[in-house]
């Protein structure tokens, strides 16, 4: 969710520290980031989203990779509910995709490519609406 590709490229290559970046981002104006939830994801320690949001982050995400633990998403969207912060989801559950790229229907059939069926995206949706619901988060899909 950042809004300057390119210095975002440059901040990574650079790893620059958070300071220095929201720094930049000050100075021009123009920066938004959220923070994935890679960030915490292998400790499944919640504690370290609070410092993200305090440092400006606007949300938080799931990076692009869809979050196949109902419980852990629960938990998160706990915090960020707390946060007042919403949390953007990529809703794509891999088990039902032979080949990504392409979602099934007329084209990729004609292509002879089963691709993505819509079952995949409509039962993470489903899944993480009735989380939100629970935890009374701000959810974007």
């Amino acid at each position: 969710m950042l809004a300057c590709p390119r210095s975002h490229l440059h901040w990574a290559k650079r790893k620059a520290p958070l300071t220095e970046r929201l720094d930049y981002g000050l100075s021009t104006r123009f920066l938004l980031f959220s923070a994935p939830f890679s960030i915490w994801d292998s400790n499944n320690d919640s504690k370290q989203l609070t410092p993200l949001a305090a440092a400006g982050a606007c949300g938080f995400t799931d990076d692009g990779i869809p979050l196949k633990d109902a419980a852990f998403l629960l938990k998160a969207m706990e915090l960020a509910a707390q946060l007042n912060l919403p949390i953007s989801l990529h809703e794509e559950d891999p088990s039902f995709i032979e080949i990504n790229g392409i979602n099934h229907g007329a084209a990729s059939d004609f292509l002879g490519i089963y691709g993505s069926p819509s079952i995949a995206e409509e039962s993470l949706v489903a899944r993480d609406c009735m989380l939100a619901l629970k935890s009374g988060a701000d959810v974007v899909i």
